[in-house]
């Protein structure tokens, strides 16, 4: 394993990375340890990098899969893949420094970034701070009351929001056609790794809060971005040559800071990496594995039962199957009549194949009580 120190830079969020050089292979233990501090400390600075532009694209994908940006014709000349930031663009004669407002990134999409990343190429003498905020500690500090106003409550999250704080950079017409539609997500997620709740915001997408009007939507935006942006839930990084910095978007907002001299150019590549569908409760994979290897014994073992104890097990056994059958369609109250309607709804289509699970499981002599169940 490579020797290198992981060094906490608040007592909240960020965590200083020194001692590896990233253009080298990095050993499988090393890769799970700086995963494990990503989902712990949010914000990850890698001091004392020198990539080019592909040696940045490799050693990112150590932390995930790549995700495409919007705009498709924003990168770095040769390097179709990585993407930049930088304080050389004019849009209507005001120049955009991307990012100088809090939020998440790409938050319109259905299944928004885990993770986006910055590496320094040029910066300006001084300032450009990038800050970030810590939505975990933001949500946990919150009022009971206000945690349960919101519970539950989903926003639509658009390319951009007609009130948006700042205008977005350029987007030409084919990739305005390749723009997903408006995503749908929750205002508090869980985050799939640390299990933390937080809050999921982004003023600049957000375009209504599923029923509410416009005016009550944004005052309880507004209400919790001031509450979430507190200074006491910031880190400031301040830049350095050499650095690489990602932070996870499921845990912080951020927002870039035009307090510099703007004849100084600041350009660094920027990534994401693929996530997950925001969810306000936890999903569970490995224990639906669990729950369909539990299923299986208890077929088998109900199988070799019903083969060995005769005539009379196998009367008990067709009751027993019936008094499951008709239990499965009360638990999923009526399932099977919505079978129709999942064709047009994938979560439909998930439930209808639990409904199946269920009345297989009955006809196999399985209790429906008995039967692990997905959480959708």
């Amino acid at each position: 394993m490579t020797s290198f120190t992981i060094t906490p830079l608040t007592d909240h969020t960020g965590a200083e990375v020194a001692g590896i050089d990233f253009t080298k292979p990095v050993d499988g233990e090393t890769g799970a340890t700086l995963n494990r501090a990503f989902a712990e400390h949010h914000v990850l600075v890698m001091r004392d990098q020198h990539f080019a532009p592909e040696q940045f694209k490799d050693a990112v994908q150590l932390f995930g899969e790549l995700q495409p940006h919007d705009k498709k014709e924003h990168h770095v000349p040769g390097h179709p893949d990585v993407s930049y930031v930088s304080n050389d663009e004019f849009v209507n004669g005001r120049r955009i420094i991307p990012g100088e407002t809090f939020h998440t990134d790409h938050s319109n999409h259905p299944r928004p970034p885990k993770a986006t990343t910055l590496f320094a190429v040029d910066l300006p003498s001084h300032g450009g701070d990038t800050q970030y905020v810590n939505v975990h500690d933001a949500y946990d500090d919150l009022p009971e009351g206000t945690k349960q106003k919101i519970d539950g409550l989903k926003a639509v999250h658009a390319y951009l929001s007609k009130y948006s704080p700042r205008p977005l950079g350029h987007l030409s017409e084919e990739s305005r056609r390749n723009l997903p539609p408006p995503g749908v997500h929750p205002l508090v997620r869980t985050h799939p790794e640390n299990g933390r709740k937080a809050l999921f915001l982004n003023p600049v997408r957000m375009e209504a809060i599923i029923g509410m009007d416009d005016a009550d939507a944004l005052k309880l935006i507004g209400e919790l971005m001031a509450h979430a942006t507190q200074k006491k839930y910031e880190y400031r990084h301040q830049w350095r040559y050499g650095d690489w910095v990602m932070w996870d978007n499921r845990s912080v907002m951020h927002q870039a800071n035009p307090d510099y001299d703007m004849s100084e150019r600041r350009f660094l590549y920027r990534l994401m990496l693929k996530g997950e569908v925001p969810r306000e409760h936890p999903h569970h994979p490995r224990r639906h594995r669990h729950c369909r290897h539990r299923l299986y014994r208890r077929q088998r073992a109900s199988q070799s039962a019903m083969a060995g104890d005769g005539t009379a097990a196998r009367g008990a056994a067709s009751a027993g199957r019936g008094a499951a059958a008709a239990a499965a369609d009360r638990h999923l109250d009526g399932a099977g009549a919505r079978g129709h309607r999942a064709q047009r709804d994938p979560r439909r289509a998930r439930r209808a194949g639990a409904a199946q699970s269920v009345r297989q499981a009955a006809k196999s002599g399985v209790a429906a009580s008995d039967q692990c169940r997905p959480q959708f």
